[in-house]
């Protein structure tokens, strides 16, 4: 293998591990932002007063990853589903089901990014492929 080869091969395996960093770390900040706050987490004198208000580091998510119109409208309709699932089932489930979406609604559009990022990489792969053939 020459150097040129090498060297699609070192872009290759880069995007490779940036691609499991980036959903490695996307998960472990999900699951941080659970855990820090979780329905566990209540502070003192908080127990049973029922809150509207859904977690606010899952809805940062969404204002972090989507663009201005779609957050708005996605944030609204989960507002609304998640007080039905307040009151029917209390504050840790209704908390649960609302970081389930959270991750379910995100899924797409971080995959849609990272496939963004592996097509540009690899076209600089396949650039430095075809510069290679033409030298030759």
């Amino acid at each position: 293998m020459n150097i040129f080869g090498r060297i699609a091969h070192l872009v290759r395996t880069i995007v490779d591990a940036c691609s499991y960093l980036i959903w490695g770390t996307l998960g472990l900040f999900a699951l941080y932002l659970f855990c820090k706050q979780g329905p566990w987490n209540n502070k003192p004198g908080s127990a049973g007063k029922a809150t509207y208000r859904p977690p606010l580091n899952a809805q940062f998510l969404f204002y972090l990853f989507l663009d201005a119109k779609t957050c708005d409208a996605l944030v609204g309709d989960l507002e609304e589903r998640y007080r039905t699932v307040l009151k029917k089932f209390g504050t840790r489930r209704a908390n649960s089901w609302y970081w389930v979406q959270v991750i379910t609604s995100l899924s797409p559009f971080i995959w849609a990014a990272t496939k963004r990022l592996l097509k540009a990489a690899s076209g600089v792969a396949a650039m430095l492929e075809i510069w290679r053939r033409g030298r030759l």
